[in-house]
């Protein structure tokens, strides 16, 4: 297991390099692919960084949403999904129907 600092230091780097992407505003962000798939890698470094922080780390500040943090990872992954599913034709899933 690594110390906090490691991932501390993570969080850091990646809310750094995401104000960086996102400082030329947000034209040129949504205008630009690489960097929202750069942006979008920071905040899965950030999300995964958090979720592997210790319980003493997250509860010495009860101010910050640590879960929503970790959320984001499984939540955009399901909102990618949809998207792309949306410009798919709808087909029967194998998995969860019943007849």
């Amino acid at each position: 297991m690594k110390n906090d600092s490691v991932y501390l230091k993570h969080i850091l780097d990646s809310i750094r390099r995401i104000e960086e992407d996102i400082s030329q505003g947000r034209e040129k962000f949504l205008a630009t692919h690489r960097l929202q798939d750069a942006v979008l890698r920071n905040l899965q470094t950030l999300s995964e960084s958090v979720k592997r922080l210790s319980d003493p780390a997250k509860t010495s500040h009860p101010e910050i949403e640590w879960r929503r943090i970790t959320a984001f990872r499984w939540g955009k992954q399901i909102t990618l999904s949809r998207k792309e599913s949306a410009k798919k034709p709808l087909a029967a899933s194998s998995r969860g129907t019943h007849a």
